[in-house]
């Protein structure tokens, strides 16, 4: 039984991917995509806010509660659309990686209490990037998404620890 509760575990993100990507029209969820990620020119007027809490705020993404990591980039809308054609490779299903490097500002919650007004911690780096491409058209891709190239390097060492912890108590990986 608990290989059932395991192979559910490593379904579960592509039933939620799949779940994900019918729950917005293509011309909503580029939108969506382009309200949380692109900030080209990077915004610089913060109104005395650090730039991740100013941003996170003004995109809509601390109103029901705080969004836990999000990515901007600051490169031009096109450079960004073309990942889905000439500057990106298909990895797996519909997600691509630039070829390029990208400027990117993350914005990881810093927030320890539920009762604080959501406050985010900044990290600047250039780095190459995932999207999500539908018919060669970039649209919304949650974090878990992108991060799921890791996720996939990691399983085998995560299935031994899980199969381990439930079948003998103790960690033999």
């Amino acid at each position: 039984m608990a290989l059932r509760g395991l192979h559910l575990a490593i379904l579960l993100p592509h039933i939620l991917l799949a779940g994900s990507l019918g729950q917005f029209g293509e011309t909503d969820s580029y939108k969506k995509f382009m309200n949380q990620h692109f900030d080209y020119p990077k915004t610089s007027d913060t109104e005395n806010k650090t730039y991740c809490n100013y941003m996170m705020s003004k995109r809509g993404m601390t109103y029901d509660s705080c969004k836990h990591i999000n990515t901007f980039i600051h490169a031009p809308e096109s450079d960004i659309k073309a990942i889905c054609h000439s500057k990106g490779i298909r990895d797996t299903g519909n997600i691509y990686n630039s070829t390029g490097n990208f400027r990117l500002t993350t914005c990881q919650l810093n927030t320890t209490n539920s009762s604080e007004s959501c406050t985010y911690m900044e990290i600047e780096e250039t780095s190459k990037i995932r999207v999500a491409c539908d018919n060669r058209q970039l649209y919304q891709a949650e974090p878990w998404m992108l991060l799921l190239g890791w996720i996939l390097l990691l399983l085998p060492a995560i299935k031994c620890m899980i199969v381990n912890a439930v079948w003998l108590g103790l960690l033999l990986c």
